[in-house]
């Protein structure tokens, strides 16, 4: 049951890491330019964060 919980929610996690991606290339496409710098991002909350979302977020944005 304890991995079934954390796949479903590592799934949640995964997808909605996903939005922002979807966002900025959306506008990228329509032709706006991104203000939003997701390093700078990342390093202000990564105090926040749990080892594992560093994690999943450095293998998607870095």
């Amino acid at each position: 049951m304890k991995d079934a919980i954390i796949a479903e929610l590592v799934q949640h996690a995964t997808e909605e890491l996903s939005h922002p991606t979807l966002v900025s290339d959306r506008i990228i496409q329509l032709g706006g330019t991104l203000k939003f710098n997701f390093k700078n991002f990342f390093y202000r909350i990564s105090d926040r964060i749990s080892d594992y979302l560093k994690i999943l977020l450095r293998k998607r944005f870095f």
